[in-house]
């Protein structure tokens, strides 16, 4: 599995690979993300919820994460994009990838 994720890792790391597979599955093919304006993020999500008796780390790694500032009436937009990389299909992913929106939400 690990070679896996690391072959798709990377590959998904390519801003024109990434790009398509939005382009492709949300605007049905045509070019709205551009490579070009699309920046790597810091994939880490760290959340330190506690209790009454101690902190408790918790530390989260999405797969690919960029940020797209797209422009619109010459005003800046700001778009978070997440690939989570699966090979087999995965009832909870939904609830996994909402963990790191919510642990990104606190920060």
């Amino acid at each position: 599995m690990a070679d896996k994720d690391t072959v798709t890792k990377d590959y998904m790391s390519d801003n024109a690979t990434f790009a398509d597979l939005f382009n492709f599955y949300i605007y049905g093919g045509h070019e709205v993300i551009v490579p070009e304006r699309l920046k790597p993020l810091d994939t880490t999500e760290i959340a330190l919820p506690y209790s009454d008796e101690h902190l408790m780390a918790i530390q989260k790694l999405r797969d690919v994460m960029k940020l797209y500032a797209a422009m619109s009436d010459d005003k800046a937009t700001y778009l978070l994009l997440g690939v989570e990389n699966q090979s087999e299909l995965h009832y909870a992913m939904p609830i996994k990838n909402g963990l790191y929106d919510m642990i990104e939400y606190t920060k």
